[in-house]
């Protein structure tokens, strides 16, 4: 079924559903138009923007006037469900996994997960997408050696999989071999240099180099594909907080924000930048928000505590006298129960 899709994301979200979702069509035809999937007899339609294609004010309008006209061709009882390409490279199993969520929402008796053991995928036939998908099964299971043995077979196969090679840097790079995942990054762009979560992910590899600038130029090019990135907005923000430019930190933070304000982690890579301003009370709320987001997220509570106790160095009266002292105790309680080791 490869064969009948008609870019990489939809090749990597098929490979990793097709074994967890029953019934999955690609490319299947709706009267005048084609639906990227289709789940028919669960009357579920799945749509995949890959951002190259979709990052203007016009071509997103474009967008919007076919999902409606889809919607009007598919009967009343059909859901339709739409990734960005962004969202399909940088985490295939959450988005197979959504999927299954309106699965079970119609159907509430079947029993689905994709979070389920891994079936054995079958590698005898040297198929490229075969070693692909047992690459990013022993992936998920943290046998990254195991992961990039798989890839690599997948590369052999196929030179020009560019998921195999994208998922071989992910890999390199969690097991901290930084510059092997940043030319395996490099690989994958040379074969099309149009995913921005690459750029994204090659960039996060320099910075934990602390090649700042070049991680920057890396966050720019992925933020020119898709402007609407977040994680780039954020990813950028934590290279320049890195170099101490906490007002350019900030102001990417915020761009990251807008875009997504339920986005925990640039409220408080926001908060680490206003805090080291001197800027408590500021701080302190930000946290708050990212709190409200995260609750359980040990390392906020903390730094929520460190500026509150912060505050203290300017005002310690007035601090006993409103109590923050005492809340800067609580949040940093709250960090130790939920784990955080300083």
């Amino acid at each position: 079924m490869l064969n009948l899709c008609e870019s990489e994301v939809e090749k990597l979200f098929l490979l990793a559903a097709y074994e967890h979702i029953d019934g999955l069509v690609p490319q299947y035809t709706v009267l005048r138009y084609r639906i990227d999937f289709a789940i028919p007899d669960k009357m579920i339609a799945i749509e995949i923007d890959g951002h190259e294609y979709h990052k203007t004010k016009e071509q997103r309008t474009n967008d919007a006037q076919r999902e409606r006209e889809i919607k009007l061709e598919l009967p009343a009882n059909w859901t339709v469900i739409r990734f960005t390409g962004s969202e399909i490279f940088q985490n295939t199993t959450r988005c197979v996994d959504e999927v299954l969520q309106f699965i079970q929402k119609k159907s509430p008796y079947l029993i689905t997960s994709i979070n389920k053991p891994k079936i054995q995928y079958r590698t005898d036939n040297c198929d490229a997408d075969g070693w692909y998908n047992k690459g990013v099964a022993l992936g998920e299971l943290g046998k990254y050696d195991e992961a990039i043995k798989a890839y690599n077979e997948a590369i052999r196969v196929n030179p020009d999989l560019i998921v195999a090679w994208f998922q071989k840097g992910n890999a390199l790079h969690k097991q901290g071999k930084y510059d092997a995942a940043i030319k395996t990054y490099d690989a994958a762009i040379r074969l099309d240099p149009k995913y921005p979560i690459i750029w994204s992910n090659k960039g996060v590899s320099l910075g934990n180099q602390g090649r700042y600038d070049e991680a920057i130029k890396c966050y720019d090019e992925a933020i020119r594909l898709d402007p609407n990135s977040d994680d780039a907005w954020n990813n950028k923000g934590n290279a320049l907080y890195k170099q101490g430019k906490n007002d350019e930190a900030i102001r990417a933070y915020d761009e990251a924000i807008q875009l997504d304000p339920n986005n925990a982690k640039a409220w408080h890579n926001k908060g680490n930048a206003v805090a080291d301003q001197g800027k408590y009370d500021e701080a302190i709320k930000v946290y708050e928000k990212a709190i409200e987001l995260k609750p359980k997220y040990a390392c906020i509570w903390n730094k929520k505590g460190e500026a509150l106790k912060n505050q203290g160095k300017y005002k310690d009266m007035a601090l006993k006298l409103l109590g923050r002292t005492t809340e800067a105790d609580a949040a940093f309680a709250k960090a130790k129960e939920l784990g955080y080791s300083g």
